[in-house]
Order: structure tokens, then sequence, then C-alpha cells
């Protein structure tokens, strides 16, 4: 903003400051390093080899989930060779417990007292 829109806000006398800009600098490339946005040449090299692997993985993978689905055909063979996509993004279910008693409070029986011996 204060390098592409100088004209534009530098009449702002409650919003800018002229010293701002290098403070908005360093963030700008704070937040972009930290999105991943920049990265050393290792980090580049190591990025392509990450999209080489998946891309070979996918496709392998999905010529094994064919015959998989195949031999498996009355096994679940959906259960046993998930799409990546969605095995990647399901969540994951909770355990299954015993089910939990009755947290109501429990009603006293009735309870009948007889009376003192004598009064009447």
């Amino acid at each position: 903003m204060y390098r592409k829109h100088r004209e534009a806000i530098q009449d702002d006398k409650r919003n800018f400051r002229s010293e701002d800009e290098q403070d908005a600098a360093a963030l700008a490339a704070q937040i972009l390093r930290l999105l991943g946005a920049t990265a050393t040449p290792e980090q580049t090299l190591w990025k392509g080899y990450q999209a080489r692997a998946a891309k070979l993985l996918f496709r392998h993978y999905d010529e094994a989930v064919r015959v998989g689905r195949f031999l498996f055909y009355y096994d679940d063979p959906e259960g046993r060779f998930p799409n990546l996509y969605t095995a990647t993004r399901a969540t994951p279910t909770p355990p299954r417990t015993e089910k939990k008693p009755d947290a109501s409070p429990v009603k006293p029986e009735a309870v009948t007292v007889d009376p003192p011996v004598g009064i009447a």
C-alpha cells in the first residue's frame, strides 16, 4: 500500500505515517515467510521433489486401488482401499464406548413409617 498507492494515502493525516513504511515491509516479509511463500533454494528443490513424488503416488495408488477393489469385491472393498482424497480429509470417528448409565437423580422409594406406639 505504501509503495503502490502513496499518492492516494499520504493525505490521510489520521492513519498515514511515512515512518511506518519500513515496519509494514518487515511485517509483510514476516507474513510471507510464515506462510511459506518465500523459500530458500533448498526448500524450492524439496518442494519440487514432493510434488513429483505425490504425482507418482497418486498414479500408482489408483492402480493398486482398482486391483484391490476387484480382488476384495465381496469383502468391503471401499473400506479396505479408500480414495486417498477422502481418507486424508475424513474426520476420525471417536472410539465406541459402552452406554453410560443415566445421570438423572434417583427418586427415593416411598417409605412408610409406622407411628410410634402409644400415640393414636
